[in-house]
């Protein structure tokens, strides 16, 4: 998640949701810090495992065998996860899915 963001309330809204969670840094400077994020996931769901990871990288790589696995924080990091595991757009250099323009316009009725 983004620091300038109200990570703590969004860490205490999906922690309790979880039985495992792993908080990554963002490719922003703007990245809360991943430790900051896992005290409060802990706080939030003392019974879950939560782990601060290096990177997404290292966290994707920890759950490979994991039938299910939901990213969400931030747009930035599911892009990023989307860019890492194929699924952009071909040629695609965008990190930030609010940024994407892969999708065609729709001429809205009116």
């Amino acid at each position: 998640m983004l620091q300038d963001k109200d990570w703590q309330h969004i860490c205490e809204t999906l922690a309790p949701l979880a039985a495992r969670i792993f908080t990554v840094p963002v490719s922003s400077e703007r990245s809360a810090n991943a430790e900051e994020l896992a005290d409060v996931c802990r706080k939030t769901n003392p019974s879950g495992k939560i782990t601060a990871s290096s990177s997404l990288s290292d966290a994707l790589n920890q759950t490979a065998s994991d039938r299910f696995v939901v990213v969400t924080g931030s747009l930035y990091l599911v892009g990023e996860t989307l860019e890492m595991l194929g699924l952009s757009p071909a040629g695609s250099e965008e990190r930030g899915l609010n940024e994407w323009a892969g999708a065609p316009s729709v001429p809205l009725p009116g």
